[in-house]
């Protein structure tokens, strides 16, 4: 089963990444829409709300957005945007789509898998296959998680794709895009 999947997610990504655009382009972008790494607190203020989440990285905080910029996705609704702040300047933003809730239904597997398709589909155009790829080992245990990686010189872009089992059914997809020091900084072993 892990290794059909593995050739599905390749063969896809190799399929469209003939029309795909470099991983060069990420740093380009630098962000997400109007949302650019590097962007001043003060700049977006006015459209955050504290989260209360501690970092343990000092002077680090993480805010909901509660502004009107964005309401989809590649074709999918966004359910809130977070945006993480060190020393006043941005250096994460994540996406969080709005999730497929407490289905009942047996389509929602389906679903879930080509909204995996979907907006991988859509990064692999703009960035090309991405650099990393971390498959669930095993499909049925709880809240089984693809994370996929593109990594630029200066930026990352993640993203999680998780099939929620327990407490119903559904599926959970964050994008995250990150200033490639600060995360590296950040998550680095303290040991």
């Amino acid at each position: 089963m892990k290794i059909r999947h593995k050739l599905l997610i390749l063969l896809m990504l190799s399929s469209i990444s003939l029309f795909s655009q470099s991983i060069d382009d990420l740093d380009t972008r630098n962000g997400f829409n109007q949302f650019k790494l590097g962007d001043s607190y003060i700049k977006w203020q006015s459209d955050l709300k504290p989260t209360g989440f501690k970092f343990h990285m000092p002077n680090t905080e993480l805010y909901f957005y509660t502004g009107n910029c964005c309401s989809s996705l590649f074709g999918f609704k966004i359910e809130g945007i977070f945006m993480t702040f060190q020393n006043n300047k941005l250096v994460e933003i994540s996406i969080d789509l709005d999730r497929e809730r407490e289905r009942q239904d047996t389509q929602y597997m389906v679903d879930c898998q080509n909204r995996l398709k979907s907006v991988l589909n859509s990064l692999v155009a703009l960035y090309g296959t991405p650099q990393s790829i971390k498959e669930p080992k095993d499909l049925v245990r709880e809240n089984p998680t693809y994370i996929l990686g593109w990594i630029g010189e200066k930026v990352i872009l993640k993203v999680e794709h998780s099939f929620i089992f327990k407490g119903g059914s559904g599926c959970k997809t964050r994008i995250t895009v990150s200033n490639r020091e600060w995360l590296f900084n950040t998550y680095k072993p303290e040991f």
